[in-house]
């Protein structure tokens, strides 16, 4: 047997092994408590995880190429999204997310503290945090606007000196309510572009995916996520039915079945594989001797 051939071998054995353990410990912590029916998705994680991990070094060399070829398809994509991400983090927005935060926080609990049956130092002390908060958000704001190079129109300048004047104040409601018409207007210019990316966004990452799946696709690869997801499925299911695991052990029960479940994948390639391949021959082969 060849070095390539056993180096293939063992890869399947690998991403099996792997893809098994991922399955099953996702079924059994977090998904089969949830219900019985999700330890098919857990399987499905698990195969896939093998599908993956046989040779991740080819899966991680066809991301850029997927993604070239993506863009190469979707024209638009290549300027719009680009767009989309400068607008998502883009110093104003930032500065918007964090008075939006710090509002919620301080409108919220601020009343609480008006109100509370609390001793009247404590209400002090807990304002005093609550005006630290709009201190630290301030200087968090300063060093965005730093961030974000030179100002370079008035407006965006009249902007800045907006979000220092609230966070250093802490956002008086009075201050918020001259700001107010400003903060709504980048609220909907924010959600515009949201709502007009989504559709783009969803088309790219589909054909992406797609483009990936389709460069990246060997019969090897199918053999690991087809046998990670059978024996995930099947280790949970004979834990459950026989009321105990394998010596009493969850870690031997898991061992066994990932290290069996390997040992499945290398003879599926070998043997099962190669049967099936033939079987398929002598049916295609019937079957143009009847049409004829």
């Amino acid at each position: 047997m060849e070095r390539s051939e056993k180096h293939k071998l063992f890869n399947i054995f690998f991403a099996t092994a792997v893809g098994i353990a991922t399955g099953f410990i996702l079924i059994k912590e977090y998904l089969a408590p949830m219900s019985p029916w999700l330890s098919l998705l857990g399987g499905a994680i698990g195969g896939l995880t093998a599908y993956i991990l046989n040779d991740w070094r080819g899966a991680l060399a066809a991301i850029p190429k997927a993604w070239k070829a993506t863009l190469a398809q979707i024209p638009i994509a290549k300027d719009t999204i680009p767009k989309i991400v400068r607008f998502i983090f883009k110093t104003k927005v930032n500065g918007l997310l964090i008075i939006f935060s710090a509002n919620v926080l301080f409108y919220c609990c601020f009343p609480l503290l008006v109100i509370g049956n609390y001793p009247i130092l404590d209400k002090i002390e807990m304002f005093l945090l609550f005006y630290l908060w709009g201190l630290m958000l301030y200087s968090v704001v300063c060093a965005l606007l730093e961030i974000g190079g030179p100002i370079s129109s008035d407006a965006d300048k009249r902007w800045a000196d907006m979000l220092k004047s609230i966070t250093f104040y802490s956002f008086p409601p009075i201050l918020l309510a001259f700001c107010l018409y400003k903060i709504i207007r980048e609220t909907v210019l924010c959600l515009s572009w949201f709502i007009l990316g989504i559709p783009i966004v969803l088309g790219v990452v589909g054909l992406w995916l797609c483009l990936f799946f389709k460069f990246i696709h060997t019969s090897d690869r199918l053999i690991c996520a087809v046998d990670a997801f059978i024996f995930a499925v099947l280790a949970y299911g004979v834990g459950v039915l026989s009321g105990d695991w394998l010596a009493g052990s969850v870690t031997v029960h898991l061992a066994v079945f990932s290290l069996g479940g390997g040992v499945f994948g290398v003879l599926n390639k070998l043997f099962i594989k190669q049967a099936v391949d033939s079987l398929a021959v002598w049916l295609q082969n019937k079957l143009s001797i009847r049409s004829a």
